[in-house]
């Protein structure tokens, strides 16, 4: 019991340190998109860190047409009238991102 404790609680910290490095990711990331095709962009490969994401467990996951709104999990950018039910998902903007069921990003819908 200790030990998942342990790691429950090593996670847990490790998601509130990521979600304040996400504004140096999304830089980042737009950095290489923008530069991706320049001769100095293309040098700097290494300015990726999607897989040193990956490489400590981050997972994206990705929300469903008709799925409840969880407001932990999703954060609405806009909402229209359908013939969906109330609160329910219509289509996703952006996946979130998780690490170990801590939500480090959460998707848009």
């Amino acid at each position: 019991v200790r030990s998942s404790m342990n790691s429950s609680n090593k996670s847990n910290a490790m998601a509130g340190v990521l979600r304040d490095f996400l504004p140096v990711y999304d830089t980042l990331n737009a950095l290489k998109e923008k530069y991706a095709n320049d001769e100095f962009g293309s040098k700097y490969g290494g300015l990726s860190i999607g897989p040193t994401f990956a490489k400590m467990g981050i997972k994206e996951f990705s929300i469903s047409e008709g799925e409840a709104l969880d407001l932990i999990r999703m954060n609405v950018v806009g909402s229209e009238y359908s013939g969906a039910a109330k609160d329910t998902v219509i289509a996703q903007v952006a996946p979130g991102m998780d690490l170990e069921g801590n939500v480090i990003r959460a998707a848009l819908c």
